[in-house]
């Protein structure tokens, strides 16, 4: 039987856990059954949430907002 993850209450968190979540399936290459991921059962810490923030808005500012970045489209208006 498969784990519930936690159900955070409605707010403006609640894709940041989603978030969470994703990352944490997307490390367990190596596990063979999706039943073995581990996910957390509880609310995610201010310092979990902070340190998510913080990783999107760099993904955004290096890869997309930057000249440079894989997903920069030069005709974008920002």
């Amino acid at each position: 039987m498969y784990k519930l993850c936690h159900q955070q209450q409605v707010d403006n968190a609640c894709g940041f856990y989603a978030g969470h979540h994703m990352l944490v399936i997307a490390g367990s290459k190596n596990i063979r059954k999706p039943e073995d991921i581990v996910l957390s059962t509880g609310p995610l810490d201010d310092w979990a949430l902070a340190g998510l923030r913080e990783s999107l808005a760099k993904f955004i500012m290096s890869e997309v907002i930057s000249s440079k970045g894989e997903f920069h489209h030069p005709t974008a208006t920002y």
